[in-house]
């Protein structure tokens, strides 16, 4: 399956219902989704995030959402133990800058 991911905020929503959706319900997985509001918010809702209820962070959009959320991650009190839940990038945003050099970085290694 292709998928271009150099899209913004609606192509990136209609990327995830359309095609990415579907794969994570047939695994089995319950699926919230949380559409970020305004600045800084994917912060706030990465800051108060109950782990207990959490396996898997997935982050559609580009290089801010992974940051904001991050960095959300890393103000709680127990943030050792919120940087230890794994995160999944799906490169949705303008210019991908973080998930093409972590493609880039990948290929030099091997």
């Amino acid at each position: 399956m292709d998928w271009d991911f150099s899209c913004g905020q609606q192509q990136a929503l209609n990327l995830w219902a359309n095609e990415v959706e579907m794969i994570w319900r047939e695994a089995g997985y319950q699926i919230e989704i949380i559409v970020t509001e305004r600045p800084s918010h994917a912060t706030e809702l990465a800051e108060q995030i109950c782990l207990d209820r959490v396996d898997i962070l997935a982050l559609g959009g580009g290089d801010g959402i992974v940051s904001e959320a991050l960095h959300g991650l890393c103000s709680r009190a127990d943030h050792e133990r919120a940087l230890r839940l794994p995160i999944l990038h799906l490169p949705m945003g303008t210019g991908n800058a973080l998930a093409s050099s972590i493609a880039y970085q990948a290929k030099c290694e091997n």
